[in-house]
């Protein structure tokens, strides 16, 4: 569930939530770090990308091109920590 930032930590504070007749749990998640769509690095975005590598059209579980995550038969890895080694 999104909601505003405010809310969000009032109920995180709180660390319940009532909806009907059920107490649900609520924790916040971490931040997800910023993460280029261009090149796959982290701390960066695609207007500010200075990699000559474009892994655009690559899918997203194995890096190869030609084929999306969905239909991906070969194992996950990280493409970028791979070529950083």
């Amino acid at each position: 569930v999104q909601c505003p930032v405010a809310a969000a930590l009032r109920l995180a504070k709180l660390g319940r939530l009532r909806i009907g007749w059920v107490l649900s749990r609520v924790e916040l998640l971490w931040a997800r770090p910023t993460q280029c769509y261009k090149c796959w690095g982290y701390e960066h975005v695609r207007e500010a990308c200075r990699a000559t590598v474009a892994r655009g059209g690559a899918c997203f579980n194995c890096g190869q091109p030609g084929h999306v995550a969905r239909n991906c038969s070969s194992p996950a890895c990280c493409v970028v920590c791979v070529e950083r080694g």
